[in-house]
C-alpha cells in the first residue's frame, strides 16, 4: 500500500513539474510574440506620425501661455510626438494621455509639457521600450519631437533606481524632462533626469 501510494505521488509530482515547465514555456512565447507585435506596431505609429508632422527643426521655448502640447490621433489613441535614443536606435511614439494599462504599448506623457519644461513620461522596460534605461549612461542625448515637428534635444544629467516615483520626487530637482519606468523584475523603479 506504501509503495503504491509513493508511486502515486510521484506520478502526481511529475504531472505538476510538467504542466509547470509548459506553462513557463507558453508564458516565454506570449511574451516574445507580444514584444515583437509592440515593437512593430510602434514603427509603424512613428512613421505615421512622421508623415503627418510638419518638416522637423529645432525645437525652442517662447514665452507662451498655452503649454498644452497638440495631439495626434493614430487608431483612436492621442500622440503627442516622439522620443528617440539615437546611443540605443530606439523611436518610440509617446502617448499624449497617462493611462496605466497602454504602458506596455507605448511610453505616456505622465505629466507636464515640453514648452515649459515640466515634461514627464512613463514607460515599461520590456524590450523594444524603456529597456534602454537599464545600460544608458549620464550624458546621453535623447530627442523629443512634438506632433508640430519641433525638436527637443536633451542630456542625462542623473539616473536613479527608486521604489518612490510619486508626483512630488518625480518633479523635484530642477531638471527638463523626466523619464521613468517600473523594472520588471523588481519592484523598483529607474528614473532617469536629463537637461
Amino acid at each position: 500500500m506504501k509503495k503504491h501510494m509513493k508511486e502515486r505521488i510521484a506520478q502526481i509530482a511529475l504531472i505538476i513539474g510538467i504542466v509547470i515547465v509548459l506553462c513557463a514555456v507558453v508564458l516565454v512565447i506570449n511574451t516574445e510574440f507580444s514584444s515583437k507585435s509592440s515593437i512593430r506596431k510602434n514603427k509603424e505609429i512613428v512613421q505615421e506620425l512622421y508623415s503627418l508632422m510638419p518638416e522637423i527643426s529645432g525645437g525652442f521655448l517662447d514665452d507662451r501661455i498655452d503649454t498644452t502640447m497638440p495631439l495626434l490621433e493614430i487608431n483612436g489613441e492621442n500622440f503627442a510626438g516622439v522620443i528617440e535614443i539615437p546611443k540605443f536606435n530606439r523611436t518610440l511614439p509617446i502617448c499624449g494621455v497617462w493611462d496605466r494599462s497602454k504602458i506596455k504599448q507605448f511610453p505616456c506623457v505622465y505629466t507636464g509639457s515640453i514648452y515649459d519644461n515640466s515634461l514627464i513620461i512613463g514607460g515599461c522596460d520590456e524590450t523594444g521600450h524603456f529597456d534602454f534605461m537599464k545600460t544608458i549612461s549620464e550624458g546621453d542625448i535623447v530627442f523629443v519631437t512634438d506632433t508640430t515637428g519641433a525638436r527637443f534635444s536633451y542630456t542625462i544629467q542623473k539616473i536613479e533606481v527608486t521604489k518612490d516615483v510619486s508626483s512630488n520626487n518625480l518633479i523635484s530637482g530642477n531638471y527638463n524632462l523626466v523619464l521613468f519606468a517600473r523594472n520588471t523584475r523588481s519592484l523598483d523603479y529607474t528614473v532617469i533626469r536629463l537637461m
